[in-house]
This record gives C-alpha cells, sequence and structure tokens, in this order.
C-alpha cells in the first residue's frame, strides 16, 4: 500500500486535495492509498474494513468502519466512508 508520503511526493496535494488532472483530480489524499487496495481486490468496487493502520496514516479519515471505494464509468476513483459493509450500493443514494 502507498503510505500519505509517497502520494504527496507523486502528486500536488493543496489542504489534503489532488490538483493534479486525472483520475484522482479533486479527490482527498487517501484515494490513490483505497485505490491500490482495489487494485489488489480486483473489480470497479470494493468495502474495505478500516484497520488502525489506515487512521494512523490518514487521521482525518471520519470516524466510520468501512471504505467504500469504487471506479465511476469515466474512470474516476471515490472513497466513501460508512458503518454498514454494503456490496451492491446504489452510488447514487449516498
Amino acid at each position: 500500500m502507498l503510505t500519505r508520503k509517497q502520494i504527496e511526493e507523486e502528486y500536488n496535494v493543496v489542504d489534503g486535495i489532488i490538483q493534479d488532472k486525472g483520475r484522482f483530480e479533486n479527490e482527498p489524499v487517501w484515494t490513490p492509498y483505497f485505490y491500490d487496495a482495489l487494485l489488489e481486490e480486483g473489480g470497479n468496487t470494493t468495502t474495505l474494513l478500516l484497520e488502525s493502520v489506515d487512521h494512523e496514516e490518514f487521521p482525518e479519515i471520519p470516524n466510520k468502519d468501512y471504505a467504500w471505494v469504487k471506479i465511476d464509468d469515466n474512470g474516476f476513483i471515490s472513497v466513501e466512508f460508512i458503518n454498514e459493509p454494503h456490496s451492491f450500493y446504489d452510488w447514487d443514494e449516498l
């Protein structure tokens, strides 16, 4: 998994938001971190149990239990923090 330091070295991050054009544009600094986990899982969406290491690396993550990671139809990556593990959320309902 990527570290925050690696992400901040690779991307232009201002106030915790990635400024570079591309799939992480205007997304929080933790997005590439969770995208890396999505690649390990395979597919276009996954729900990941948040662990203490995630909160240590990114203390600004909301106090939730899971990260729901999704690639949209345009290839952009989004992360939503949730309390229940759902595999089949309708993204528009969140």
